[in-house]
């Protein structure tokens, strides 16, 4: 038996494709939890690094390698997307607030475009 998308399912496959192929034209190795991480950023403007983890069920180290990915620096000598700032969270100086770049926001609204 075969299974077959009606016509609204396509123009939505459609925008889906559209918008992986963005992302991959702007990193062509982006793991989807690191889109996941920045969409929620986006969604979630100032969110924590403990609320971001909590959202994306990883790991404190998972979510911190996510997250300077997303930055500006990744590591030492690697550039990143800088779609995001990570700051001082002044009511709790061990969690870190994370939020968009005008990049990094300009980023996600290009995606939308494609749906």
């Amino acid at each position: 038996m075969a299974l077959e998308l009606n016509d609204d399912d396509k123009v939505s496959l459609d925008g889906l494709i559209r918008t992986v192929m963005t992302v991959r034209e702007t990193d062509p190795e982006m793991p989807a939890q690191t889109l996941y991480a920045l969409l929620e950023i986006v969604k979630n403007p100032g969110i924590t690094m403990i609320e971001l983890q909590n959202k994306l069920n990883m790991s404190s180290a998972g979510t911190s390698r996510v997250v300077s990915r997303l930055s500006q620096i990744e590591k030492p000598n690697v550039p990143g997307l800088d779609f995001v700032l990570r700051s001082e969270n002044l009511m709790d100086r061990r969690n870190k607030i994370v939020q968009p770049t005008p990049k990094g926001l300009a980023f996600v609204r290009k995606l939308l475009r494609k749906l």
